[in-house]
């Protein structure tokens, strides 16, 4: 995993994953014993146009796996989205577009001696969607002074998350 901030206004976030899958045994005197090397890996591009705006880039990849009786394909997909502050931030407008490239798509395949099976969802048609959103306090805490005379132990619930 990595975050690398190339500039002040790109910032690249990736992370990628593996790892050895194996199963083993056997079911009605048939074995189903299967392994596959996993990996899958995640990327996010942000690229700030100013403290207002930016936009981001994110690619989802998801290699082919083996199960049981059968294995998966491998995944593809990604999504673009552009984001403008107003208000002084207090209002936020998001629109995004899922499956930039149409790639979004799940194969299966099952096959025993008694069956083969194939199953595969594909997204249609690529999802637009507009997010506003309003920030009411914005979790500011309060500023204040001295000791609120509630004597030892007093805890500050406000201040920022």
């Amino acid at each position: 995993m990595g975050n690398v901030k190339f500039t002040k206004w790109l910032t690249v976030n990736a992370s990628i994953s593996g790892f050895n899958y194996r199963i083993e045994g056997d079911f009605d005197g048939e074995s189903f014993d299967r392994e596959s090397t996993n990996w899958s890996g995640r990327m996010n591009t942000t690229v700030k146009f100013s403290d207002n705006s930016r936009m981001q880039i994110q690619g989802f990849y998801r290699g082919p796996s083996v199960s049981a009786q059968g294995e998966s394909k491998a995944s593809f997909y990604t999504t673009l989205a552009m984001k403008q502050d107003f208000l002084k931030k207090k209002l936020t407008a998001t629109l995004s577009l899922q499956d930039l490239f149409g790639t979004a798509a799940y194969q299966r395949e099952s096959v025993t001696s008694n069956f083969k099976n194939r199953f595969e969802m594909k997204r249609e048609p690529r999802v637009v969607m507009l997010t506003l959103s309003y920030k009411i306090n914005n979790f500011k805490s309060n500023e204040r002074g001295g000791d609120s005379g509630g004597g030892g132990g007093n805890m500050d619930m406000g201040g920022e998350l």
